[in-house]
């Protein structure tokens, strides 16, 4: 009887996983010889603001769900061998700067970020869909 309800919690535990969910999605992605998968476990273990399992039937803004995704997981990995994993792999730094006309002054401040809105349509990469938004992508010069 014991041994059936720490399965039972081991279940419950591995649905409500989110990590393991999304290296299982990530897996099925890569691995399988599927076209699709199937991500019910991930929708369960990706819980709303109220921990709520996430509805499919509402949809939400991609910038809402990816910031929410990438927090979640970045909080989950903190203090872990792989803490940096999200900035170190989806990061980067913008530079923002001002340039006085007809004066010397000049001001450069870096922002970190980890997702750029880019205009993709009728574009043939994704460079030169930056190259016409003149973002231009850098290591942080410290």
């Amino acid at each position: 009887r014991r041994q059936r309800q720490m399965c039972i919690r081991d279940r419950v535990a591995r649905e409500d996983n989110l990590l393991l969910q999304l290296k299982c999605l990530f897996y099925a992605l890569c691995e399988s010889d599927k076209q699709y998968y199937n991500p019910k476990g991930f929708c369960h273990a990706f819980k709303d603001y109220d921990g709520n399992p996430t509805n499919v039937l509402e949809q939400m803004d991609i910038d809402e769900f990816f910031n929410m995704l990438m927090d979640r997981v970045e909080n989950l990995i903190t203090g872990t061998p792989i803490g940096n994993f999200i900035k170190g792999h989806f990061g980067g730094y913008l530079a923002n700067e001002l340039i006085c006309k007809g004066c010397p002054h000049y001001s450069q401040r870096e922002e970190p970020f980890l997702a750029i809105s880019l205009q993709v349509q009728n574009k043939k990469t994704i460079m030169h869909s930056l190259e016409l938004s003149l973002i231009h992508i850098s290591e942080p010069t410290r």
